[in-house]
């Protein structure tokens, strides 16, 4: 994604709104991400999201229900943060592209927590990583 990177590097972040993704950040979080470049903010929703799959698949596969719906519970939540947070004034095409992944991930773990599918997680843990990957090239 080489474009990302060009963008990013001329000053502009072309994907997310700043304050948007500090405001979304701070609310998803306990402590202040005032300080935090608009890049670091959402490479930690990316990796706190990542981390809630992470352990909802484990909850999964030990049949802790409870555990597991609470982690999937917040990796949607820091996913729709992610979504909220898009600018769609720079680049709207790759922000709709976004924006629809983003929901089609929300989509697919709530049918992950009906069905206590770690096929699901998975299928959306591997999306989010390859956006992760990519966002951590910009930097």
């Amino acid at each position: 994604m080489p474009a990302i990177a060009s963008d990013y590097d001329h000053g502009v972040n072309m994907f997310y709104a700043s304050n948007s993704a500090a405001a979304q950040y701070q609310r998803n979080n306990s402590y202040s991400a005032l300080d935090a470049s608009p890049h670091k903010l959402i490479s930690l929703l990316m990796s706190g999201a990542l981390d809630r799959l992470a352990k909802a698949k484990g909850y999964a596969e030990r049949t802790q229900h409870e555990q597991r719906s609470a982690a999937i519970g917040r990796a949607t939540e820091m996913i729709d943060c992610l979504r909220e947070s898009l600018d769609h004034k720079h680049n709207p095409d790759m922000t709709r592209d976004l924006e629809q992944l983003y929901d089609y991930m929300t989509f697919r773990l709530f049918s992950a927590n009906a069905e206590n599918d770690c096929g699901m997680i998975d299928e959306v843990y591997g999306l989010l990583h390859g956006i992760y990957t990519a966002w951590q090239e910009i930097e």
